[in-house]
């Protein structure tokens, strides 16, 4: 099932790097989009029709100001909200006139960034609860159902349905549902898909392989898992575990790195088949 139809964001960031951490960010909530230039930006923009579009004020053909005219002679109801690094107030101020309706610094940790992001956006997702109620939401118990189903001690059920959990949090499968959307506008199956790749990202920092995690979280196969991880991350296992132990400072360091770092790992790991055999 598609995510609601409003929940959208087109972003434009010409650095690749950018482009992935803000996946991270957004995408558990928000189908994302994106774009490293202004015109191919425009396009996508009348394709996807989005709710919101995030700009960055460097891109690779023209500057954020330009683009925020350029999208609003056309469509003048769009929410355009500047993301960027920039500390110049005159960049600023232009592109506040050009039709911004706000400049946010990315230099902010990443839960700031989503929840003044998130405050701006037409569908934005609601987080009015304190938290002590927090630990009692629907997604709280949610997740609490699909970590007994993975790795409680018990053999697993047959699959994992709707149908089951509903029955563990004492709803019906209809009832689940309709309070999923209304709380986070997520269906079951997205929640799920969620929980898998988040919960897969965790165990590949603690150092779990791809294969032992494609069995614990029960995709069909590792490369299943790959390609699913890839689709939601843009990168593949093997280069997100490279990544961890490098620093990004620019786009092409941060290819560079991986790329080394997988080589430096391909090659130790003939060595040692090569001491083993020896």
């Amino acid at each position: 099932m598609r995510p609601f139809q409003g929940m959208s964001i087109l972003f434009v960031d010409n650095k690749t790097a950018d482009q992935i951490h803000l996946k991270q960010i957004f995408s558990p909530y928000y189908r994302c989009y994106f774009s490293n230039s202004g015109k191919t930006a425009l396009k996508l923009y009348r394709k996807k029709k989005p709710a919101m579009v995030v700009c960055d004020i460097d891109l690779s053909d023209i500057s954020g100001a330009q683009f925020c005219q350029q999208l609003k002679r056309t469509e003048q109801e769009v929410c355009l909200i500047i993301l960027s690094a920039c500390h110049e107030k005159v960049i600023r101020i232009q592109a506040l006139k050009a039709g911004a309706k706000a400049f946010i610094d990315k230099s902010l940790d990443d839960d700031e960034i989503f929840l003044r992001v998130n405050n701006l956006h037409p569908y934005g997702v609601a987080f009015h609860k304190t938290e002590t109620q927090e630990d009692n939401t629907l997604t709280k118990q949610l997740q609490d159902a699909f970590s007994q189903y993975y790795f409680s001690s018990n053999p697993k059920e047959k699959r994992i349905t709707v149908i089951s959990v509903a029955k563990k949090l004492a709803l019906s499968s209809r009832s689940l549902q309709r309070k999923l959307k209304q709380e986070t506008r997520l269906s079951f199956s997205e929640h799920h898909c969620h929980y898998r790749l988040e919960k897969s990202q965790q165990l590949l920092q603690q150092g779990y392989h791809s294969s032992e995690i494609a069995h614990m979280l029960c995709f069909s196969s590792p490369s299943h898992f790959s390609c699913c991880f890839k689709k939601r991350y843009c990168m593949t296992p093997s280069y997100y575990v490279a990544s961890l132990n490098v620093k990004i400072s620019s786009n092409a360091e941060f290819l560079f790195q991986i790329r080394s770092a997988r080589k430096v790992h391909n090659h130790s790991t003939q060595r040692m088949r090569s001491f083993t055999l020896g």
